[in-house]
């Protein structure tokens, strides 16, 4: 059995850091809803579409995601996952509009999806199978 890299530790802390900011951003939304319902002029079920428009695509994308991820290769598909949340992100603070932001939004949870699938990939390449629950 070969040796585990020196460097899978950063590896796992830039994915912790990059779920931990994720979920900010998805977290963040309860919390900033009324004022954009003000700002925006959005109705309740509006803002209750807005809502769950980031889980929706987050579970929807879990399948796609998965495949995807063999397909690509974990490292490529990584890296776009997160270009694409980081775009997507900064794209929502800049939004003007209700539409814009839906659309945003279903981009940055399927960002999330890339990212929660593949975060157990990495966890599984780049550690033992004893060294799981560490990690």
């Amino acid at each position: 059995m070969e040796p585990a890299p020196s460097y899978r530790f950063l590896i796992l802390a830039i994915l912790l850091i990059t779920t931990f900011s994720w979920g900010l951003v998805l977290f963040g939304v309860p919390v900033t809803l009324s004022l954009l319902m003000s700002e925006l002029h959005i109705t309740n079920a509006e803002a209750g579409a807005l809502f769950g428009s980031l889980y929706l695509s987050l579970v929807l994308g879990g399948v796609t995601t998965g495949f995807l991820t063999k397909r690509m290769g974990l490292k490529k598909f990584l890296l776009a996952g997160m270009l694409l949340g980081g775009v997507s992100g900064v794209l929502r603070g800049l939004s003007y509009g209700y539409l814009d932001l839906l659309i945003y939004s279903l981009l940055f949870s399927f960002s999330t999806a890339i990212i929660t699938s593949g975060s157990a990939s990495v966890i599984r390449v780049w550690f033992r199978s004893r060294q799981y629950g560490m990690a």
